[in-house]
């Protein structure tokens, strides 16, 4: 069954190990930005970047109040995380989620990290909407790869902070790795990567050469992202950005027709909830289906889904 994300895709014989530096020095000219840091993980990135920022755990960062508890976890370890809607006005930094890849907006003024996990950006116009610090995108959630995030750094200063703060802590990246990959296969070990990932943020070198594989066919992935788009776009409900894709669509349509997509049982069919006052600090709720546009999903699926539309 296909999800909201790709489910990752191992490559056993692209254990080359590839230095760190290498992988940073693709990304970076793959999107014509410099101040580029390769973390293990989206959540091990929000830590590392709060810890760059100097945050302790009395200091308030203001959160989507909707996220789930993996993100309240996660900014717990370096702050005190508060629903950004409520006690807006003391909030020392914020962690804008654009989630799915719909942009978020804010206006109150503090240290923002922009969380940008499953958007797929292909130009740098689209990087830091809201003037951020930093922005982090997950690699396992764009390139089917078990772990590994890109954090975009407002300049050199943060760049080197931040790799300050990853390369002290590499003491469980091994470990983590491993528990990652057998994670896919045993409860036990996923539930003790996702105890331990926060105390972790070294990617280490196991995967570099397919991260540098993956990242050099990212133009691939864009071309076929839009493709999806094309043949969906007027069913779509949201504005897609100029600057970034989504990893799925918001249908808006009749229980009739959802019915005949859930018949087809490619899909996990959840509904999800949008904000769609587009504004972290302000958040009003709609209801809608979501369809899957990544790599796990064809053409022809997406094809097949417009019949049932039209």
């Amino acid at each position: 069954m296909i999800d909201i994300w790709p489910k990752y895709n191992l490559e056993y014989n692209h254990f080359n190990f590839n230095s760190i530096e290498l992988v940073e020095k693709v990304i970076s000219k793959k999107f014509n930005y410099p101040h580029v840091v390769l973390l293990s993980s989206g959540r091990s990135s929000i830590v590392s970047c709060f810890k760059s920022l100097n945050f302790r755990r009395f200091d308030k960062v203001g959160f989507a109040p909707y996220a789930n508890a993996c993100i309240f976890r996660t900014l717990g370890e370096v702050s005190t995380p508060v629903p950004s809607n409520i006690d807006n006005g003391n909030l020392k930094g914020q962690l804008i989620h654009h989630q799915w890849g719909y942009v978020q907006k804010t206006k109150l003024r503090s240290i923002i990290v922009e969380d940008s996990i499953d958007s797929l950006i292909f130009d740098k116009k689209g990087l830091f909407p809201n003037k951020g610090d930093y922005e982090i995108v997950s690699l396992s959630k764009l390139l089917r790869l078990p772990y590994g995030a890109i954090v975009f750094c407002k300049n050199k200063l943060l760049k080197d902070r931040l790799i300050k703060v990853r390369n002290n802590n590499k003491s469980i990246s091994s470990i983590q790795f491993y528990l990652k990959i057998i994670g896919k296969y045993s409860s036990a070990a996923k539930k003790y990567w996702d105890h331990l990932e926060t105390l972790n943020s070294y990617p280490g070198n196991k995967l570099n050469d397919l991260i540098i594989q993956r990242i050099e066919n990212y133009d691939m992935l864009i071309n076929d992202r839009k493709k999806k788009i094309d043949l969906i776009k007027k069913y779509i409900s949201v504005k897609i950005s100029n600057y970034r894709l989504n990893i799925e669509v918001h249908l808006e349509i009749s229980k009739k027709k959802i019915d005949k997509i859930k018949k087809m049982n490619k899909f996990v069919n959840l509904y999800r909830h949008y904000n769609i006052n587009e504004n972290s600090n302000n958040w009003k709720l709609k209801k809608f289906f979501p369809l899957p546009i990544h790599q796990d999903v064809d053409l022809s699926t997406i094809k097949e889904i417009t019949k049932i539309l039209d």
